[in-house]
């Protein structure tokens, strides 16, 4: 759709004029370090051009009215400012109800908002459609009520939305990502310390490309808290056998995990720690190589944490690792693996420019024989955080 047609469709459900701010927040991709977060490591994303768009009008009352254009069967979502309700309330506008609960704790709303948006991100694809929606309304809560909010203090407010709101259990990374989002560039964050740094991406010979495996994530709320028990679980085990009181599994390196190989209460235990440690000494390495324009190692070292991903971390699947397994064999192809939590969702690609057709039919050709459908890619650039696209009198 396009974006002035955002406008009309707004006018049609809400039956008002909306103002002439058209604002956007990003998706993100995860480059590499996958599954740190929740860990104390580094990792390496970077908010990409495909994300979600808004237009809206005020209201007299204190009602926020919210339709998307991707759910239209779904109708207007009511929440009212005086009685926001549990998330259960509101389906897929949950994130929405959020963003104005943990706002209004903090600075009175005056009136209520008709907000009609719109995403290009695939649903339930990994790329973070959820935090887009939460920093794209807390941006507008900014704009349109006054309320100081920097880039930290959104991406802070984000994730208590889904922790505290939605009651699920994720890290910062992705609305951290999409805070501090900058064109043509990823940002290395040491999640233990809050510390980043905005790393340039200085090449123009290759471009990232997002591969949708189109699969249900039935199962990914679950399999995911599991994941993050079982890290807990290795570093309750950790601290007892090396009597130390280390508070994420990044602070133990792979000399102390060997000499505790043994102390495990599983297997499974051991390679979830396993894997923890070598994707932050990976991704520390990966971010030199990306700051050095060193595409060929930081390519490899997408595929090693693939592979680790697989079989260590067992997050990735079937799909996926068709994705993976079928880029590896194309050499116009730098590197690849699964980005966001896994069990679906989507892959990326580092590719050589003006390879994008031929890449999209052999990822298809040799997905489709392997799953029995297609999947999704979409050419993506690394872009800038939620902002307003157009500027109009509000």
């Amino acid at each position: 759709m396009e974006q002035k047609m955002l406008f009309e469709v707004h006018n049609e459900i809400h039956q008002r004029t909306p103002n002439a701010n058209l604002y956007f927040s990003p998706g993100r991709i995860n480059l590499i370090g996958e599954h740190l977060d929740y860990n104390g490591g580094t990792v390496f994303p970077g908010a990409i051009d495909l994300g979600t768009y808004a237009v809206i009008s005020a209201r007299e009352d204190r009602q926020i009215r919210v339709y998307s254009h991707n759910f239209p069967d779904g109708g207007i979502v009511t929440i009212d400012l005086d009685d926001i309700g549990e998330s259960g309330n509101y389906d897929w506008a949950s994130y929405v109800a959020g963003a104005f609960k943990v706002t209004q704790e903090r600075a009175h709303l005056t009136h209520g908002l008709d907000i009609t948006i719109y995403g290009t991100l695939p649903n339930r694809s990994g790329l973070s459609s959820s935090a887009s929606i939460e920093l794209l309304m807390l941006y507008i809560i900014s704009d349109v009520y006054g309320v100081t909010l920097d880039r930290m203090e959104m991406a802070a407010l984000g994730q208590t939305i889904e922790n505290d709101y939605l009651g699920l259990p994720s890290g910062i990374m992705d609305q951290f990502a999409i805070a501090f989002g900058e064109s043509h560039s990823a940002i290395a964050l040491d999640c233990r310390t809050m510390d980043y740094e905005i790393c340039r991406y200085q090449d123009g010979t290759h471009e990232f490309v997002v591969i949708n495996t189109n699969k249900p994530r039935e199962l990914i709320s679950s399999e995911y808290k599991h994941r993050k028990a079982e890290c807990e679980q290795a570093l309750t085990e950790l601290n007892v056998f090396t009597s130390r009181n280390e508070k994420y599994l990044c602070g133990y390196d792979h000399q102390v995990l060997e000499a505790s190989k043994e102390a495990f209460s599983s297997r499974a235990l051991y390679r979830r720690a396993y894997h923890v440690i070598d994707e932050n000494l990976r991704t520390l390495q990966a971010i030199e190589a990306f700051n050095r324009n060193d595409l060929k190692m930081f390519g490899n070292l997408m595929f090693d944490s693939h592979e680790s991903l697989r079989t260590m971390y067992e997050v990735t699947g079937t799909e996926l690792d068709r994705i993976a397994d079928s880029a590896k064999t194309l050499d116009y192809v730098l590197g690849a693996r699964m980005t966001g939590a896994g069990f679906g969702g989507s892959a990326i690609a580092l590719i050589e420019k003006n390879h994008f057709d031929q890449f999209r039919t052999v990822i298809e050709r040799e997905y489709e024989a392997a799953i029995g459908y297609k999947p999704s890619l979409y050419q993506v650039a690394l872009s800038t955080g939620p902002t307003i696209i157009s500027k109009g009198d509000a």
